[in-house]
């Protein structure tokens, strides 16, 4: 659980004097919850403040990912919405990115990034177009024009103007 996170990282900086600039959360969905609760979601949601705590302790980012629900992978453009029980966690992050990607676009090595939420910095509906090497797990912003969305709140089947 992220009390476990915490107690190594206190751990790691008494023994190593080290402090983490980033701590990646290998889906942090499937960590217990410190409290249980009605909802999952709810338990989810514990989970993320704690880790965002986490950050603020040791000034450092923490990411994790999630996956959609299958209508959201079925989407060009998933929504937040489209996180199921995980929504939570999104609530609770400052940036959110989706990554997309078509049968077709898996074929010619590329994917999309979707900026969906972002506290810190806007440019929330940026779609970057990016090339991937999955033998080594490399992705890059192809040479191309990143675009942006029309309207941050996606609507399936039409965009706000």
């Amino acid at each position: 659980n992220v009390m476990d996170i915490r107690a190594y990282l206190k751990n790691l900086e008494k023994h190593e004097n080290a402090k983490p600039d980033v701590l990646i959360v290998d889906y942090a969905a499937l960590l217990r919850p410190m409290r249980q609760r009605k909802e999952l979601r709810f338990e989810l949601g514990d989970t993320a403040r704690a880790l965002r705590q986490i950050a603020r302790d040791y000034e450092c980012c923490v990411w994790t990912a999630s996956q959609v629900t299958k209508v959201g992978q079925k989407s060009d453009i998933p929504e937040i919405a489209d996180m199921a029980e995980t929504s939570e966690l999104a609530n609770v992050s400052d940036v959110v990115f989706a990554f997309g990607q078509t049968l077709q676009e898996k074929r010619r090595e590329r994917l999309r990034w979707v900026v969906l939420k972002n506290r810190v910095g806007g440019r929330v509906g940026r779609i970057v177009d990016c090339n991937v090497k999955e033998d080594t797990q490399t992705i890059a912003q192809t040479k191309h024009q990143s675009r942006v969305v029309e309207d941050a709140q996606y609507s399936r089947g039409r965009r706000e103007n």
